[in-house]
């Protein structure tokens, strides 16, 4: 065994003896018994103290002491010995314990004694947990419970009050007298030559209450301490300091044991000549309540704080001026506060509510004001559940009726408070640029935030265009002209920052398309148009484009915007198909920016136009008798000359020709020399080699032929039967004679004949009559000579040409005969 396992045995020894002899007279309280007491484990216990005797021990209820007691004494400890035992010395750890039965403890019960008690861990303790009965705690620095501490767990039990032990109460942890703990949350704030220096009380007092701090400068700038200043609260103010040296303070607390161990050095000041003094306010407040500090409502002491503690105890607030180094890319302004107070957690944190005059803000957004705690930036409250997410977080920014703000902070430790704006970011919008007006133009805009926030970039375009991004594609406006654009990029929650440059647009002409026939047939009036006229510039288009056209080919040179028209179309005269027609066209903007399109027009021939003005349509003509033929006609080519001839029965007949600037008459005399039905037709051709017609029917009649028939064609049922007769009376030019039919639905007889031509053989009569009981009714019949007798008749309504009987084409007859004779 080690020395200082044996040191601890013997310490055991001492201490088990005590307790067995305790618990061994443990019953039922008499009333001479003892009184009952607490028990509690020293805090900082040496070796030597292990041996202090125990008094008897009896719980509040008179009750003997029975295994799952044993647990009474396992909760209430806190601190292990510094001396521990080896499990090989720990064979009669409980020795001597009476059970409930009365029965004494032996080493085999030990075992017997924790059963079915549930370990720190949760678990049940097993007949194998007799030696590590305590295994799972905590020591009160951190450490985990081991098996050689198990033993000595229980050394230098002392007697506290004469209270009562009650079943299931815990057991108070007293520490021996010892000097105070370090103070903490040591803050500083500078003045002139001077610094305000507040701190919590130390978290352990040691064994008597605290008389009074100390609290020594350390010169940083000159690697030196100061004069120590002893104070009685928990601040106090240090002068005699070195305007613009840089320090740190300390403090320690004091009792009638001794002087504690320092605290931790407070963050750095610097001291600055003309610095107002320090505020400080010092308060102690229970639970949730609430300390406050500062000045505030005034340029010259522009802060105000509130801290409200979830915890209750002394809190200090020091207001001085802004100072110290801000992180890069922001500017302390105003105060800053330095806060002491009990340590609270996220869940539950300090609230710290700052009241800043709206002489800091100036124009600035009360968002743009940021909090730092020890020179570092406080983000915002990721929600609003009241705990400080992140830790610390502003939770909220609230403007006030003078202009400033309040600002509510989350933090589970009071700090070193500063306050300030980001300073403006560096913009360049570049340029200057160049463009056509109307073009897509990419400017190019950068920025620097030396806070590294995020960057938000608009542009002002002039006229109230606008633009967002770093590098917007833009199109440029009217030109020529010089258009002044502003770029302007504001920091995230910080201020705003703007450059200007230029760009200088130029004019560019219209754009169109002159829009013309291929060709144009003389004598007409094309129209020719410019059509898509349109202008880079929206200006220029919303001013409206002017147009020139001349369809000569002759130039436009010296044509203004304000001589051109605001018509884009015209016609151009297609005189003749000898010259072409060259249209030439201008499009002329406000600025008189042009464009000039020329087109050529193709320029054809046209044929005359034909009318036959003799004989009139439908005229009946008599072999040997002559026949004046004539025509009129008009030509679109005024300056053509003509021919003309008419051809008939075979026979072309040229004609006499009479004109005036393409327009005119023609005639000629023509003798019938057989009768037949026949088409008369006239041309008439200009000196392009273009010629027009005109044809009508001719009836040519022989005076001395006739017809007669009577008969059927086709079955008594289906067929047609007729009886017709008719020929010329001696001078006139009107046959005379009679037709009658009857057959398929239909029965008509004439009632007036047009004309009879006799022609080899074949007689065709044409005239009008009733069917049916109804006039208005025309009809041809056409009959072949007996040798072989062949009909046909055809009838029409002669108002819209509605066939009523069509046999077709002469059919041979089934019944009767007919007679054809020149």
């Amino acid at each position: 065994m080690t020395g200082r396992g044996r040191r601890g045995a013997l310490a055991l020894c001492a201490a088990l003896a005590a307790l067995a002899a305790a618990f061994a007279c443990a019953a039922p309280a008499r009333a001479d018994a003892p009184p009952p007491i607490s028990i509690s484990i020293d805090d900082g216990l040496t070796a030597s103290d292990s041996g202090t005797a125990l008094p008897p021990v009896v719980f509040g209820t008179g009750e003997s002491i029975g295994a799952a007691d044993a647990a009474i004494l396992r909760l209430a400890i806190a601190l292990a010995h510094s001396e521990g035992v080896a499990v090989a010395d720990d064979p009669t750890f409980l020795l001597g314990i009476l059970l409930n039965n009365g029965e004494p403890v032996s080493t085999a019960d030990v075992v017997k004694l924790l059963l079915g008690i549930q370990l720190p861990d949760g678990e049940a303790v097993s007949g194998q947990d007799a030696v590590s009965l305590l295994l799972g705690l905590r020591l009160s620095n951190g450490e985990a419970v081991s098996v050689a501490d198990a033993a000595s767990l229980l050394l230098g039990i002392r007697q506290t009050t004469t209270e009562a032990v009650g079943v299931g109460d815990e057991v108070a942890v007293r520490a021996l007298p010892a000097p105070p703990g370090p103070p903490s949350s040591v803050v500083a704030a500078a003045g002139d030559g001077s610094a305000a220096v507040s701190w919590l009380p130390p978290v352990k007092e040691g064994g008597a209450a605290i008389s009074g701090y100390t609290v020594t400068p350390h010169d940083v700038t000159a690697g030196s301490d100061g004069r120590p200043v002893d104070a009685v609260g928990t601040s106090a103010s240090v002068t005699g300091l070195t305007n613009g040296d840089s320090y740190t303070f300390t403090v320690t607390a004091s009792s009638s044991i001794g002087r504690g161990q320092p605290s931790a050095p407070s963050a750095p000041v610097t001291p600055q000549a003309g610095s107002a003094p320090p505020v400080a306010t010092a308060g102690t407040v229970p639970s949730g309540g609430t300390v406050t500090g500062g000045d505030g409502g005034s340029s010259a002491a522009p802060l105000g704080a509130a801290v409200t503690t979830p915890t209750g105890g002394t809190v200090t607030i020091v207001t001085a001026p802004a100072g110290g180094s801000p992180p890069g890319g922001y500017a302390f302004a105003g105060q800053q506060v330095e806060i002491s107070a009990p340590p609270a957690s996220a869940g539950a944190p300090l609230s710290l509510t700052f009241t800043i005059d709206g002489s800091v803000l100036g124009t600035a957004s009360p968002s743009h004001l940021q909090v730092f705690r020890d020179g570092v930036l406080v983000a915002d409250c990721a929600d609003s559940s009241g705990k400080a997410n992140p830790d610390p977080c502003v939770a909220s920014r609230t403007p006030t009726p003078d202009g400033g703000v309040t600002i509510t902070v989350l933090s589970s430790h009071a700090s070193s408070w500063s306050f300030g704006f980001a300073t403006p970011p560096v913009v360049s919008a570049g340029g200057p640029y160049t463009a056509d007006e109307g073009a897509s133009l990419t400017l190019h805009g950068s920025a620097t935030s030396a806070a590294g926030l995020a960057m938000t970039f608009s542009w002002d375009l002039g006229g109230g265009a606008t633009a967002t991004g770093a590098s917007p594609a833009i199109v440029a406006g009217d030109g020529p002209a010089t258009q002044t654009v502003t770029l302007t990029v504001c920091e995230a929650n910080g201020p705003c920052a703007s450059d200007t440059t230029t760009i200088a647009i130029a004019n560019v002409p219209p754009t169109a398309t002159l829009t013309v026939p291929a060709t144009a047939p003389e004598g007409s009036s094309p129209t020719v148009a410019i059509t898509g006229a349109t202008d880079a510039s929206a200006a220029d288009v919303a001013a409206g484009l002017h147009y020139a056209i001349v369809c000569d080919g002759s130039s436009l040179e010296g044509v203004t915007y304000a001589s051109a028209s605001a018509t884009p179309t015209t016609t151009c005269p297609a005189v003749d198909d000898s010259s072409d027609i060259v249209v030439r066209a201008r499009v002329i903007d406000k600025d008189g920016g042009f464009v000039e399109l020329t087109k050529t027009i193709d320029v054809t021939n046209v044929a005359p136009t034909v009318t036959i003005t003799a004989p009139a349509p439908g005229a009946v003509v008599f072999v040997g008798s002559p026949v004046s033929l004539a025509v009129s006609f008009t030509d679109p080519g005024v300056r053509d000359t003509h021919t003309a001839s008419f051809a008939v029965s075979g026979a072309t007949v040229p004609a006499a020709v009479t004109e005036s600037e393409g327009s005119g008459t023609t005639a000629a005399t023509w003798t019938p020399a057989a009768a037949g039905i026949d088409t008369l037709t006239a041309s008439v051709t200009d000196n392009g080699g273009a010629t027009g017609t005109a044809s009508q029917s001719l009836i040519v009649a022989d005076p001395l032929g006739f017809t007669t028939g009577l008969g059927r064609v086709g079955t008594l049922r289906t067929g047609v039967s007729f009886a017709f007769g008719a020929r010329y009376p001696r001078g006139s030019a009107t046959p005379t004679g009679t037709v009658l039919l009857d057959g398929r639905g239909v029965v008509f007889h004439a009632t007036s004949l047009s004309w009879l031509v006799v022609s080899d053989g074949t007689a065709t009569l044409q005239g009008a009559g009733v069917a049916n009981g109804a006039g208005g009714w025309s009809f041809r019949l056409t009959a072949v000579d007996e040798r072989r007798n062949l009909f046909a008749i055809r009838i029409w309504k002669t108002s819209t040409g509605a066939v009523l009987l069509d046999t077709g084409a002469p059919q041979p007859l089934t019944g009767g005969d007919l007679s054809v004779r020149p």
